[in-house]
């Protein structure tokens, strides 16, 4: 990458606000770095859905559709999501057991990037993601924006994820932007934009999570947080490799290390952070390395709730990727003008997400007396089909296998709750997974 840099490892060293240098900078190379470029568990770098089908997303019930399509898939695959896809009431998409995918906003859609509102992604149990050019926003609790829970080789790059924070907000009205757990690795956070918000990022979710969460490991450079609370991130048990980000007006903290976690900050910029790093704020002891950031506005150095010891000698051996640190006087200039969405121009072809292809649903009934949908389908061929129906808001309502024949079949669902609204059909058979809207009573 080039930046006007100082080369790896060097260090600037604290400098006064009139000495910022916040003339336009250069476009950078926005190539991936860090963790997630590292082999590790089988996988050589982080690519993707790279080689596999492209596909296009438009609507929330394809959307939906497509993350219950994914789960236990280990098939290559892009989808490229169009537009605003926005939910009411808030709708959890999960993502379960697989591998090889990317979910990217569509650099022809208005603003050149894509939007989910009340929208929540969960990642789990998955490797090889690649989530770019995506704004996440306003999602109400007990959801987060984007959750990565046991996943590795993950890079999260030019996203933006906001909320609102002000009067009639509390701490419990969002939750959060952006959380990595249960031993999340080999992840690289970049270029994102994270503001307006009370608890932006946390990585390792418990105290009690100790033995998963130490494997946590993750790279956060060039992203902008503003007009936040707290957790930009908060850290328990893992690493962080943190450089070149730009904090602003931050009413509580900026990064906090926690549990015995490992960080190590360097050349960033925290302007107006009430306290920019904390080790001891919260249980257990974290380890800060701390070297070349700048503090302007109303925070200073002295502004920092670091306590030896700060281990730095930790880190002679923790980071095995080449990364070039940009001068901390043009930190902010950099990620102001490069950092969130619409900056990245991304390929967009790809076919339309098609959701009744190889089975056809000539007709559907429920039965509120039975407590089932007696569902008409037209089967290509003489298969065992298994069978899931899911809400809108993603919960698995109902599994279950059937033998299917060629032709016409009447097929009974018997369901623990009433069907409302519009879920989803989801039929699989050996070869590949079909999915239908439904429209309950």
């Amino acid at each position: 990458m080039f930046y006007p840099a100082l080369s790896n490892g060097q260090t600037g060293s604290s400098q006064q606000p009139g000495l910022i240098n916040n003339s336009q900078v250069s476009e950078p190379d926005f190539s991936m770095i860090g963790y997630a470029t590292v082999a590790r568990d089988g996988v050589e770098t982080t690519t993707g859905g790279k080689n596999g089908e492209v596909i296009v997303i438009e609507t929330l019930e394809q959307l939906i559709a497509w993350g219950a399509k994914r789960e236990d898939n280990y098939n290559a695959e892009t989808v490229i999501i169009k537009g605003k896809i926005e939910a009411n009431p808030s709708v959890l998409i999960t993502i379960k057991r697989g591998k090889d995918i990317s979910i990217l906003g569509d650099s022809e859609s208005n603003g050149g990037f894509a939007e989910l509102k009340n929208i929540s992604l969960n990642i789990r149990d998955y490797s090889n993601v690649i989530v770019r050019n995506l704004k996440i926003h306003e999602v109400f609790y007990p959801n987060d924006c984007l959750t990565i829970d046991h996943c590795h080789h993950v890079w999260i790059d030019h996203c933006e994820f906001h909320s609102k924070i002000g009067p009639g907000i509390g701490v419990d009205t969002y939750d959060g932007l952006l959380d990595i757990k249960k031993g999340s690795h080999n992840v690289t956070v970049s270029w994102c934009y994270f503001h307006d918000h009370m608890k932006t990022i946390l990585i390792g979710h418990s105290d009690n999570n100790g033995e998963q969460d130490k494997n946590l490991q993750v790279t956060f450079h060039h992203n902008w947080f503003s007009n936040t609370d707290g957790r930009n991130p908060s850290l328990r048990f893992g690493l962080v490799h943190y450089f070149n980000n730009y904090l602003e007006n931050i009413s509580d903290y900026g990064f906090a290390v926690r549990n015995g976690a490992h960080a190590k900050i360097e050349n960033c910029h925290f302007e107006s952070v009430n306290t920019p790093i904390a080790t001891d704020k919260f249980k257990g002891h974290g380890y800060a390395c701390v070297s070349g950031c700048i503090y302007t506005g109303s925070c200073t150095e002295a502004d920092n709730q670091v306590s030896d010891p700060v281990d730095c000698e930790f880190w002679d051996n923790q980071i095995p990727y080449s990364y070039q640190l940009e001068d901390v006087q043009t930190v902010k200039s950099s990620v102001q003008e490069y950092a969130g969405v619409g900056k990245v121009k991304l390929t967009t072809s790809g076919k339309q997400f098609i959701q009744n292809n190889d089975f056809e649903v000539e007709n559907y009934t429920f039965s509120e007396a039975e407590g089932a949908i007696r569902i008409c389908i037209n089967g290509s061929k003489n298969q065992e089909i298994q069978i899931s129906v899911y809400s809108i808001t993603g919960e698995k309502i109902y599994s279950g296998k059937a033998e299917v024949i060629q032709g016409n079949q009447q097929i009974k669902i018997p369901l623990q709750k009433n069907l409302k609204g519009i879920c989803i059909l989801a039929i699989t058979s050996p070869s590949k997974k079909e999915t239908f809207k439904l429209f309950g009573n």
